[in-house]
């Protein structure tokens, strides 16, 4: 028997169901901003090799430039997603020194200055000047339905003659 042929946009078709399928096999890395660290699904076991991968290697100053320029650059964790020869290692090696790699970025930034000053240019000195990432614990936030709630039953309370007594949530008169 013989083999069907297969028209131009038949071959077209089988080949973006090919490309379509091509994110299964290599689930997209993701870089997670508190630790410095690239993932997959929480999966974290890959994070070194995605830095060897990513390591910039071409053009370095002005693709370094040219990142600092972006509005999303804000933190030093958004400059180290691009530059990840600024993550320094603990001392285990599986976890990423946070303090030690903010030095490192800042390093890096001034001698991404100092070499543009070689060079006879002069950059705004905003461009380098990135914040440090608020690491710290959040406080659980309350929601307005929750706020209205407590005031709903606070109302209830007074308009009723009884006390309530300080519990966390409530703010103290």
């Amino acid at each position: 028997m013989a083999k069907k042929r297969q028209t131009a946009a038949q071959k077209k078709a089988a080949e973006a169901k090919k490309q379509s399928k091509a994110h299964l096999k290599n689930p997209r890395q993701v870089f997670n901003k508190d630790l410095l660290m690239f993932h997959t699904k929480d999966d974290y076991t890959g994070h070194w090799s995605a830095v060897k991968d990513k390591s910039p290697s071409k053009d370095v100053l002005f693709r370094s430039i040219k990142h600092l320029q972006k509005s999303s650059v804000k933190t030093h964790a958004d400059f180290m997603a691009f530059r990840v020869d600024c993550l320094v290692p603990d001392s285990e090696a599986d976890k990423v020194n946070v303090a030690a790699s903010v030095t490192r970025s800042k390093e890096v930034l001034n001698a991404l200055k100092d070499e543009l000053k070689g060079l006879g240019l002069k950059a705004p000195d905003s461009l380098f000047e990135l914040t440090e990432r608020d690491r710290t614990k959040k406080a659980p936030r309350t929601n307005k339905r929750k706020l209205q709630k407590i005031d709903r039953l606070k109302d209830l309370f007074k308009s009723s003659g009884i006390e309530l007594k300080q519990v966390g949530l409530f703010d103290k008169e």
